[in-house]
């Protein structure tokens, strides 16, 4: 993996972009972050 990997990666990027931290509950946070790692692992 290399740096200009993460262009692929746009929509994940814009995603965590636009998470809500300060009104986000810890376990929708785990869900959150759940559902993006699996997007990437999908990817590769």
């Amino acid at each position: 993996m290399s740096l200009f990997d993460t262009v692929k990666d746009d929509d994940i990027i814009e995603e965590i972009k636009e998470i809500d931290l300060a009104n986000l509950t810890p376990i929708d946070a785990l869900n959150k972050l759940y559902q993006l790692q699996n997007k990437i692992k999908n990817r590769w």
